[in-house]
């Protein structure tokens, strides 16, 4: 389903400050973020604990994607020896950074060749799940929740609008430590995505 709303197609949009990232991108922006969890196949999760909404978006497709765990912690309390850690504008594993981030929100992995859909369709077993402080939901848990949006109006807007195009959603500004269910990250950018043509950073609307 993700790869039907977003590989080759300009919309839906994400706009934030830094410009328009078309579906594709974001698309290319997961592909980025599967192959460095494919380096790293001895760490099953990845603990956020910094970061912004587009690199979170881009890391939690690529995690339900590839089945792999994903952890959002209230502080960088670790060590998590085992996981890959998202701080900041950098990806860490045992204490050493293993690649920043561009502003594209992916990893940048110069010299290295983006995955291929078919790449994309070999997967590890979807065995992970989402974990937001002390909570957790299964992949089979939320590939479900994902299937439901598409039939959903955007919020504040009436049911008998969600026939009518375009849809536009505008995010509340980010906060990372108010995400307190797995529900909570499904719904801050990637359902929004799942259900409208234009999804916007608040921070990007044009000054009135």
């Amino acid at each position: 389903m993700l790869r039907t709303r977003f590989f080759g197609r300009a919309e839906p949009l994400f706009v934030d400050p830094r410009g328009l990232r078309s579906a594709a991108s974001l698309w290319s922006g997961a592909q980025m973020w599967v192959q460095l969890l494919r380096a790293h196949p001895h760490s099953p999760s990845v603990v956020v604990w910094q970061t912004d909404r587009l690199a979170l978006l881009q890391l939690l497709v690529a995690a339900l994607w590839d089945g792999r765990s994903l952890s959002i912690e209230a502080t960088a309390s670790g060590p998590w020896p085992d996981a890959l850690c998202l701080d900041g504008g950098q990806v860490m594993h045992g204490g050493q950074a293993v690649c920043g981030l561009g502003d594209g929100g992916w990893p940048d992995l110069p010299g290295t060749p983006p995955l291929s859909p078919r790449d994309m369709l070999t997967t590890l077993p979807a065995d992970g799940n989402v974990a937001v402080r002390g909570q957790q939901a299964g992949h089979g848990d939320l590939w479900l929740a994902l299937g439901a949006p598409l039939s959903q109006p955007p919020s504040g807007l009436p049911a008998t609008t969600v026939q009518t195009a375009p849809r536009t959603e505008v995010l509340a500004p980010f906060d990372l430590a108010s995400l307190n269910t797995p529900d909570d990250v499904l719904n801050d950018a990637l359902i929004p995505l799942l259900r409208s043509h234009e999804v916007w950073e608040h921070a990007a609307l044009p000054a009135a």
